[in-house]
């Protein structure tokens, strides 16, 4: 009886969307070995595909056919990897590699960390991520980031869809802690954020990220006094105000899951499904309102008023009420000074001016330190709306409770002269005037029953005050003539 002949094993011809390629097959078969060990199958392609990637894919027996360059990273680089599973199924996977050494590593699973948690609450909308790692050619340290691949469609998502989708995300997750933060430093961008950590206080965590934030651009930029006092005013005065009302007073809000840096080209439509995801994610659990604080600035399409009016409607606002509009002029102050920091030649960042008289320094156009690559025009927001309006109404009340201050100090100063007690260092006590500041104080004479003032020093007369404001205006106006006259003075074109 013949031997049955042995099946005739062809090559699998495969389809990418660069052409036909083919897939050879073991022809050995049996129990025969081979003459010489098989040679790795050749990955095509113009991407150079790590062998780490390579034995990070979920599925054990998957080949790869080919790897190519597939959209784009400001960080780094990105992939689209063509693959045959043992089943004979094909599949892709999207590959995000960076090089950038230790931040590369933090940026990589920070992410990994993000997409895990989006993922795990709500699997539609973010793709599933398989592993990160890092590249075994690369001694200096390329770290990547393996997921699930998803065909990126109309950018940003319908708004009615995308909307109900983050809000149900924002609703539907739970902290493990029952608090703010997360259990891993994420990143906006490149930039590391404050996560790492668990607070009960939602003002405390935000607090801690926006003064991280300004940190990060003195260091990139160098030190602006005025920009750090008015920074100061915001983290000591302007968060509490804000923040703290909404966990106060039998108020509560939840710590929700954010995607951390939700823009146009962070959020896509699935071309296969025709639903909303999205990708590129830095999450932590935060206050919802947070997530949308990046949708003030006019430069996003999210900036569209039907994204924030859905997502209200699907995520009502919380209390107090009144204080949402500046509550989310405060969150997006966060994402205005990373992106200041992020990019060259930026022109996000709006000056951040409290005209309160004399009082507060009128900010200037941020110069650039000599040498610094980053030509970033620093524009930051609070003065556009109730920020300001709010701080200047309280500094009018207390501007109003001192000169009542004064006028008594006054009133008691001349009462105190017209007794037989010595003028003060011999002035005009019809023309005497109080410099508020130090330890200046009001004291009851035990002996006479009549007020003194202390820090006398302090005192000056009026004349002399109304003389230095005047010139201290003359001198302001010139300098602001004298810039205008100038023109730019960096490598910007004027107006740009």
């Amino acid at each position: 009886m013949a031997a049955a002949a042995s099946p005739v094993l062809q090559d699998i011809i495969l389809k990418d969307d660069f052409g036909e390629h083919t897939l050879d097959v073991d022809r050995h078969g049996g129990d025969q070995a081979p003459a010489a060990p098989v040679p790795k199958p050749e990955v095509r392609g113009n991407f150079d595909l790590d062998d780490a990637v390579v034995d990070a894919l979920p599925i054990p027996g998957t080949k790869v056919i080919s790897a190519y360059n597939y959209g784009m990273s400001l960080w780094g680089q990105t992939a689209k990897i063509y693959t045959v599973l043992p089943t004979g199924e094909r599949k892709e996977y999207f590959l995000k590699a960076v090089s950038l050494g230790d931040d590369g590593r933090v940026m990589i699973e920070g992410e990994y960390e993000s997409l895990k948690a989006i993922h795990a609450v709500s699997p539609d909308f973010g793709p599933e991520p398989y592993a990160w790692g890092k590249f075994r050619k690369d001694e200096e340290g390329t770290y990547f980031l393996l997921a699930e691949y998803r065909e990126v469609g109309e950018q940003p998502p319908n708004p009615l869809r995308f909307t109900a989708r983050l809000a149900e995300l924002h609703q539907t997750s739970v902290s493990p802690t029952g608090k703010f933060g997360f259990h891993i430093t994420t990143c906006h961008a490149k930039l590391p954020q404050i996560t790492d950590c668990w607070e009960e206080s939602w003002e405390v965590l935000y607090r801690k990220q926006l003064g991280h934030m300004v940190k990060l651009d003195e260091q990139k930029h160098g030190e602006w006094p005025e920009f750090q006092a008015v920074a100061r005013l915001v983290l000591e005065k302007v968060i509490p105000r804000l923040l703290r009302p909404l966990q106060s007073e039998g108020r509560s809000i939840k710590p929700c899951l954010v995607h951390g840096d939700m823009w146009d080209e962070n959020a896509a439509t699935n071309m296969d499904t025709g639903e909303p995801f999205v990708f590129d994610a830095g999450s932590f659990y935060a206050h919802n309102e947070y997530e949308i604080g990046n949708w003030r600035a006019p430069r996003h399409r999210l900036s569209d008023k039907v994204y924030v009016k859905n997502y209200r409607r699907f995520y009502p606002v919380s209390e107090p009420e009144d204080d949402w509009d500046d509550r989310n002029l405060l969150y997006s102050l966060r994402y205005d000074l990373g992106a200041a920091i992020l990019i060259p030649g930026c022109n996000l960042r709006q000056i951040l001016d409290f005209p309160i008289d004399d009082d507060w320094a009128e900010l200037e156009e941020y110069n650039e330190k000599a040498g610094n690559s980053y030509q970033v025009d620093l524009l930051i927001s609070p003065v556009e709306a109730g920020l300001i309006d709010r701080f200047k109404d309280e500094e009018c009340e207390k501007e109003s409770s001192e000169k009542t201050t004064i006028e008594t100090m006054e009133h008691n100063l001349e009462s105190s002269n017209r007794s037989n007690q010595p003028r003060s260092h011999g002035r005009d006590e019809e023309n005497v005037k109080v410099m508020l500041g130090g330890t200046m104080d009001q004291k009851v004479d035990e002996r006479s029953g009549e007020s003194v003032l202390l820090n006398t020093d302090q005192i000056t007369t009026s004349k002399d005050n109304e003389e230095k404001k005047k010139q201290k205006k003359k001198k302001k106006k010139k300098q602001k003539q004298k810039k205008r006259k100038q023109g730019p003075t960096d490598k910007r074109a004027a107006g740009e």
